[in-house]
């Protein structure tokens, strides 16, 4: 896969999607929630089979994540600061009120695309792109905006693009 080509044409990809990614949602809402998880975790395996995290990072390099306050007193700690010069020198509100890392890319982003701060990186970052989630009925929005940024998200929906929509 040429990952920088794969992931110029994602923006517009999702952006030409939008329309199916709505019709997508609506009958995955119509799905039992263990239907639905059980499919999504299957498309999930199958994404994370084929692309490698590592060759993309465009999460990191595009999306601020949310920071929570153990996330604050965790990062702190590690870089030996207090949580309020931590709060101060790498926090900011986004436009929903939430607190999320100020630069993009990732500070803690290293050139190989590796995590600085991998075995304590933020819970946001742990858990994204959240395909993995039990009840991912409830978040499904999140994956239509994800699918933007995220190869992994992006095949995920083809996929159930394929068994819903056919």
């Amino acid at each position: 896969m040429n990952y920088k080509k794969a992931i110029k044409q994602l923006d517009q990809k999702s952006e030409d999607l939008q329309d199916t990614y709505k019709q997508l949602e609506k009958k995955f809402k119509k799905l039992k929630k263990y239907e639905a998880d059980e499919m999504m975790h299957a498309a999930h395996d199958y994404a994370f089979e084929k692309i490698d995290c590592l060759k993309c990072a465009n999460c990191c390099k595009t999306i601020p994540p949310l920071i929570e306050p153990e996330d604050i007193k965790r990062l702190a700690k590690h870089l030996q600061i207090t949580e309020k010069e931590f709060k101060q020198k790498y926090i900011t509100k986004d436009e929903d009120g939430d607190l999320v890392l100020n630069i993009v890319p990732c500070m803690f982003l290293n050139k190989d695309n590796t995590c600085s701060i991998y075995s304590i990186r933020p819970k946001a970052c742990a858990e994204y792109p959240f395909t993995n989630y039990t009840n991912c009925k409830k978040i499904f929005d999140t994956y239509i905006l994800n699918a933007g940024t995220c190869l992994a998200v992006s095949d995920v929906l083809d996929q159930l693009s394929d068994d819903l929509l056919e």
